[in-house]
């Protein structure tokens, strides 16, 4: 079948990164597996080689018709013609796990919806944009950040897996894909900030990138420049700092001190 380009389709067809993908999933038969985006079921047909139940939600009202042809008598399959922006992640069970071929124009949505959502995933297995991969395994656990890293951080540890060229796919994409792999984590990485008030100082520090914290802090703040630069002179911090230069630490105190504020 061919692919729309407009639904930013590209067929994933080497079979040693589509193992690798499956492998990365840790499944067993237990397991709930969401796939989103399955397309033709290259990738849907190793997951269900676990025997875990997946539910495959695809966008492509043609494509979701016609993948419950291709694996007759599969019982642990069941396909959604959903678009995953409007999906509700609630009503799965607790601790599923997620993999996807992502088409790269939904990515930003997509990581905000699983990084919002109540019901989070377990692990999620994720072939986006190699851009956008290294992108949020950045973190101040690694020595830099950025707004999308921060918040991903909060839930969830991230790390890199395998590149995939675009000679993978048909038809080839114009940039190089990665796999990010996203694991819950068992308390969040500022459990003494709930989530809410912990993104709005993360888009408050990062809201002009080539600014400094302190004027970046001081216009989310409704604060001046100086009474910013005394409200943070307790963390010693270099006054040009910028906020993708803070380590885990700096993140820490900066949090614990706007915390006092609110007391």
């Amino acid at each position: 079948m061919p692919a729309n380009k407009k639904l930013g389709q590209h067929w994933l067809q080497d079979p040693l990164i589509l193992q690798t993908i499956t492998d990365y999933a840790e499944l067993n038969k237990d397991d709930f597996i969401v796939e989103v985006g399955p397309g033709l079921g290259t990738l849907t047909s190793r997951l269900l080689k676990s025997g875990a139940e997946v539910l495959a939600v695809e966008y492509d009202e043609t494509l979701a018709e016609n993948l419950p042809k291709s694996f007759p008598g599969k019982s642990n399959l069941k396909v959604q013609n959903s678009d995953i922006r409007k999906f509700n992640f609630e009503e799965l069970p607790k601790d599923y796990k997620l993999v996807t071929n992502l088409p790269y124009y939904i990515s930003g949505i997509f990581f905000r919806i699983i990084i919002e959502t109540n019901n989070k995933p377990k692990r999620a297995v994720v072939l986006v944009q190699q851009e956008v991969a290294e992108k949020i395994v950045q973190s101040p656990e690694k020595g830099d950040s950025n707004k999308l890293a921060m918040l991903a951080a909060y839930y969830y540890s991230t790390e890199l897996g395998i590149k995939v060229s675009p000679k993978s796919f048909n038809p080839p994409p114009k940039v190089n894909s990665q796999v990010i792999i996203l694991d819950k984590r068992e308390e969040p990485l500022f459990s003494n900030l709930n989530f809410k008030e912990y993104s709005q100082l993360v888009k408050f520090a990062f809201s002009s990138p080539r600014k400094t914290l302190i004027n970046n802090l001081a216009a989310g703040l409704h604060k001046t420049k100086q009474e910013v630069t005394k409200l943070l002179s307790p963390l010693t911090l270099d006054p040009e700092v910028r906020a993708e230069q803070l380590s885990l630490g700096n993140w820490q105190g900066l949090l614990s001190l706007l915390i006092s504020l609110e007391e």
